[in-house]
């Protein structure tokens, strides 16, 4: 659930991270061996560590969730317990302490499964809180920027090559007064590690999707009044908002929202919010995550063939209660090996078989190629059994058709 954030003044000396094995700091000296007056900055799992010894400039920015994933993706399920391990690791690694580990950026997200084409969703976004949507510079997305935060919505699947629809949203903090306002305590990498503060961030996120301003592009403008057309048209325009009689906004809503609730097909919220929490239920858990809706599916390339989601199929394997002690079997830990020729599965983290005799649904697909070729290390077993799904061959955005299986959904 937690992903970005920034640390602009690391509770450690720039001498202790320059001495830390972990981190290769260029050389900051110029050609005649005088030292530079400029920042040195080092890559580690895709975060960055930055100092500047002139200035006392101890920064860290990045992924946690990339960080946990050895710096490789975000597109898999980030649980609760996974996250208290990552800071943990990432504590342990750069010798600091949480507690005084201050932020300043972060970043909270869900990744959902969906039975439809996020496209879909994306193309109807409007406004939140009277400020619109704008398209992101890369990917198929939108972004609408606050003052203190902005919300993000993307879709994932077609951003990673991904085998299924993956509908990403977003929620970035760059003021944390903002959390105060809402009641949120944070302010530390150690208060992230608190359960009911993460449900509250989630929380968070699920309200503010249920503020969005939609629209439904499938409406049937024919079977509208002349008025209720011209409703409509300028309720999809968001410069009319942008231009509406302050005085005036707050009817409009209403008269819009009206329209949109008698006339859509696809009301967004109703199909997305129960999905937010069914996924904020699974993620912050303290226990081990029950093993089904995982958001896991390989990375294919631009002719691979995609399951189709939308009329899904039940395959099971089972997985033992012989989890090594002190390890939790999230989703996100157990991997397909795609190279092997009876598709072994094993816990990336204690790198040992899982026995069979245990439960798993097929929705657990493949990791890609290019995940770190350190976590496929587990021993090949044949309790799984994999059954793939009917699939059509597409090309990069996995469009749905438009079938009876779809639309139930509306």
């Amino acid at each position: 659930m937690i992903d970005f954030f920034k640390i602009f003044s690391l509770p450690i000396t720039i001498l202790e991270l320059l001495n830390n094995h972990l981190f290769d700091f260029p050389k900051n000296v110029n050609e005649t061996g005088e030292i530079n007056n400029r920042n040195q900055s080092v890559k580690y799992r895709n975060l960055w560590v930055t100092i500047n010894q002139s200035r006392n400039v101890r920064k860290l920015k990045g992924s946690l969730h990339m960080f946990w994933n050895r710096g490789t993706h975000n597109h898999n399920d980030f649980t609760y317990i996974d996250l208290v391990k990552t800071i943990l690791e990432l504590a342990n690694d750069l010798k600091i302490d949480p507690k005084k580990s201050v932020l300043n950026h972060i970043e909270y997200a869900v990744n959902l499964l969906t039975n439809f084409d996020p496209s879909d969703l994306i193309h109807d976004l409007i406004l939140h809180k009277g400020v619109p949507f704008y398209r992101m510079k890369k990917g198929i997305g939108m972004r609408c920027t606050h003052e203190q935060y902005s919300i993000k919505i993307y879709n994932k699947g077609y951003q990673k090559h991904l085998s299924c629809y993956v509908l990403r949203i977003e929620i970035k903090v760059n003021a944390m007064y903002y959390l105060e306002e809402k009641g949120i305590p944070i302010r530390t990498l150690d208060d992230l590690m608190n359960l009911d503060n993460l449900k509250k961030l989630g929380q968070n996120l699920l309200e503010r999707f249920n503020e969005i301003l939609f629209d439904d592009s499938t409406i049937i403008t024919e079977d509208l009044t002349k008025d209720e057309q011209l409703i409509l048209s300028n309720g999809r325009n968001p410069k009319y908002w942008a231009e509406l009689d302050k005085n005036k906004t707050d009817q409009f809503r209403r008269h819009y929202k009206t329209l949109y609730n008698l006339s859509a097909k696809r009301k967004w919220q109703q199909i997305v919010a129960p999905l937010i929490e069914d996924k904020l239920k699974e993620l912050l858990s303290e226990v081990k995550p029950p093993m089904k809706s995982p958001v896991k599916c390989s990375e294919v390339d631009d002719e691979t063939s995609i399951q189709n989601i939308n009329t899904p199929t039940e395959t099971t394997a089972y997985i033992s209660d012989s989890v090594p002690s002190g390890k939790t079997l999230s989703m996100a830990n157990v991997l397909f090996d795609t190279k092997s020729s009876d598709g072994a599965l094993y816990d990336s983290d204690s790198s040992k078989k899982i026995s069979s005799g245990s439960k798993i649904s097929d929705s657990v697909l493949c990791e890609s190629d290019h995940m770190d070729k350190n976590l496929r290390n587990g021993e090949v077993s044949d309790s799984v059994l994999f059954n793939p799904l009917p699939s059509v061959k597409t090309k990069r955005k996995t469009k749905a058709s438009h079938s009876v299986s779809q639309l139930n959904l509306f």
